[in-house]
Order: C-alpha cells, then structure tokens, then sequence
C-alpha cells in the first residue's frame, strides 16, 4: 500500500512541550484517513504537522520525518506546501470583508491557479458545486458570507481550499459545530472528493469515522496505538483504547 502521506517516528516539541511522541502514519492515495482519539492525544497538532502550520506557533523540534508523496515535507517551500496540502478548521472561518464569490476566488487568484475571468468563474464554480454549495450560492455570489449558516460557511471554507486545487485536504474537525443537515451534505462531499484528492479527518464522532472512513487512525497520549482499513480495525480491535472510543466511552 503506498502511502500519499506518511509519517515515521515523528515527534514534535513546541515551546519545549513534546506532544507526538513517535507516530507512525500512512494515508493511502485518493482515501479518506480518519484520525480519533481523546481531547488532548495530539490529533490537531498532528494534522498541522502536515502542512506545517505548528512553525506558526512557537519554537518547534522535530524528528523522525513527514513525507508527501515520498518527499520529506521539510524539504520543501512551505507556501508551496501549504499550496498542495489544503486545510479547514473546525471553527468556520471564510473571509467576512469578502464576497462569496471572492472568498474562492482569491486563493486561485494569488496562488497563479486561475487565469484571466473565465478561469476564474470556471474554478469557483467547480469549487463551489464540489463542496454541494453551489446551488444554494449562485444568485447570492456578490454577498458578504455572513448571510450563510454556520454549516454553509462551513462548505464555502471547503470550497476556498478546494480552489487551491490540492492533493491532499486537512479536515479537524470540520462538522462539530454544525447542524446534521450540513454534516451530511459535508460526508457527502467529501466521499466524492476522494477520488480526486487524498483526505485526512479528525473527528470525535465515531459513527462518523465509521461511516466515511476508509482508514482509521487511533491516537492516545501523542502516539497512534492502532491503524488499519476502518471495518478491519472496528470489527477486529482488542486495543481497549480503540474499543472505548468507537463505543463513544470518550
């Protein structure tokens, strides 16, 4: 199995705290990963580790290595990185002084992705229908997102990553602060998107991981204790862990 996104012994201190401990991960090419764990196992910090973001926040030590595509991560640009490996937090966040329109547009605009109007309609269009939003956006691409509920602010955040047109999408979280309806419409979106790009989720939900997952991550204590295809692991775990966490015991 190759992996698209692939960690060996990584650990990572910030600030002198170490938080991964050693983890081991493989994220198959055009899947979903799912990553679980308690508050506090380092699953966040971990999904920034791989686009970089956790150099934003303080010192950083690292070893052991990330890799993208068989690449080290630390070899290469960050902005380029961050360019191939796209992420949406669990709190949405699109830019309010932007239209919705802008708000996809931008990052095709200053990232060279989209050139010249039509381009950029042609991709904020695509953008926007991958992320099941277009049709409930398109008479309303001149208004400011705050208009939009919280779940679809939350599709146009997707939509903003997607027009970066990446290879891999970073998710933490992205369904915890909205209503089933959007969820929904998010699992969705993101089983389709999977034969385009490669996706790694955090979730507290189990039934979720079980439900889009095709591989699953369980982290405790800054380690992954378990990983495999997510029917294999829920059908065949002894690991306390995992078995406390897809009962929801967490």
């Amino acid at each position: 199995m190759k992996c698209h996104v692939e960690a060996s012994g990584f650990r990572l201190r910030i600030n002198n705290t170490e938080i991964l401990r050693g983890v081991d991960f493989c994220a198959p090419k055009n899947s979903i990963s799912v990553i679980v764990g308690p508050s506090g196992s380092g699953k966040t910090t971990f999904l920034k580790s791989i686009n970089r973001l956790t150099e934003l926040y303080g010192k950083v030590d690292w070893s052991g290595d990330l890799k993208l595509d068989g690449e080290s991560i630390f070899t290469l640009n960050p902005v380029e990185l961050r360019r191939r490996v796209g992420m949406v937090f669990q709190i949405p966040n699109p830019f309010p002084h932007l239209s919705i329109f802008d708000n996809v547009a931008l990052p095709a605009k200053v990232n060279g992705i989209a050139r010249g109007d039509s381009d950029v309609k042609s991709i904020v269009k695509w953008a926007l229908e991958k992320a099941m939003l277009w049709d409930e956006v398109k008479d309303r691409l001149d208004k400011r997102p705050n208009i939009l509920s919280g779940g679809q602010k939350q599709r146009l955040c997707i939509a903003r990553a997607l027009a970066m047109r990446p290879e891999v999408l970073l998710l933490d979280e992205p369904t915890a602060n909205i209503d089933v309806v959007n969820s929904k419409k998010i699992e969705e979106a993101l089983r389709e998107l999977k034969n385009e790009l490669t996706i790694i989720m955090v979730t507290h939900n189990p039934n979720q991981a079980l439900r889009i997952g095709d591989y699953i991550a369980v982290m405790f204590e800054g380690r992954i204790v378990e990983e495999g295809p997510v029917r294999e692991v829920a059908l065949k775990t002894r690991n306390p862990i995992t078995q406390s966490l897809l009962s929801g015991g967490w």
